[in-house]
């Protein structure tokens, strides 16, 4: 039996809930994998994302995203670029019209 490192299970989180189901396309984040997030994030580094999965601007959006999500500015995402912060005004302006 296999069971999967911490590392591999944030990995999992993003790839299924941001490209998967297109979640990074629609601007979409649920409160049960932002919850996953910051359960991981107790146990691992999870800035080291944008580096481990070969989509940094989609990681570092849904790490932006998170943080506010759960009000920790900082917590995920220390250094937020210009596309991370664009991907947040339109997440913005997503939430705003549901």
């Amino acid at each position: 039996m296999y069971v999967p490192s911490d590392e591999h299970k944030l990995i999992h989180t993003f790839i299924h809930s941001q490209l998967a189901d297109k979640g990074h396309a629609y601007k979409l984040a649920d409160f049960l994998v932002v919850n996953d997030l910051y359960r991981i994030s107790k146990r691992v580094d999870v800035s080291s994302l944008a580096n481990q999965t070969g989509y940094p601007h989609e990681a570092n959006a849904w790490l932006a995203i998170g943080q506010r999500f759960l009000g920790l500015p900082g917590r995920f995402c220390p250094i937020e670029t210009k596309a991370v912060k664009w991907y947040q005004i339109h997440f913005d302006s997503v939430k705003e019209g549901l």
